[in-house]
């Protein structure tokens, strides 16, 4: 449920509010609280510069280390991946789907995640796709996903088996 702008402008503008109540309001309406300058990495709807492999890296980070004491509610979480690109999202969501056991999307997702695995920078991103991709191949009830997975892990063991001394 979207809150109404015309309340939240109430909520900050009634003196009778509290502090927490108008920065929660000004939040919600996109109004920063923070004197401190805006950042210089700008994502989102209304981007104007293309997302780096370093961003969409920071991103996944992010996204995948929960800190309990960092200061985010879920909501919060919640909120920060829905500012994500479509495609960072769709990684989180194949690696969601191994931590479920939700394997509907599979044939999509192991392109994606190879994709991935490809061009990241990042070896946190990088251990957490290959692990991924395992379960894929190890679990997933579609075969051509099953295949793909495993295909790929083999190619990957072949080429690492390769490179050793």
């Amino acid at each position: 449920m979207l809150a109404d702008p015309k309340i939240l402008r109430i909520i900050i503008n009634d003196p009778g509010s509290t502090e927490v109540e108008r920065a929660e309001a000004k939040r919600v309406l996109g109004e920063s609280t923070d004197p401190s300058p805006p950042s210089q990495r700008r994502r989102s709807r209304n981007a104007n510069v293309p997302m780096t492999q370093a961003d969409q890296d920071a991103d996944l980070n992010s996204a995948l280390t929960f800190r309990s004491n960092d200061g985010l509610t879920s909501s919060d979480r919640i909120e920060i991946t829905a500012g994500m690109d479509d495609s960072t999202r769709a990684i989180l969501a194949a690696y969601g789907s191994s931590i479920l056991w939700l394997f509907q999307n599979n044939a999509a997702e192991i392109q994606t995640l190879i994709d991935l695995h490809a061009r990241t920078q990042s070896d946190f991103v990088r251990e957490k796709t290959i692990k991924t991709i395992r379960w894929i191949a190890d679990y997933s009830p579609i075969e051509a996903a099953k295949t793909q997975a495993k295909e790929f892990l083999d190619q990957l063991d072949h080429h690492q088996g390769e490179t050793k001394p």
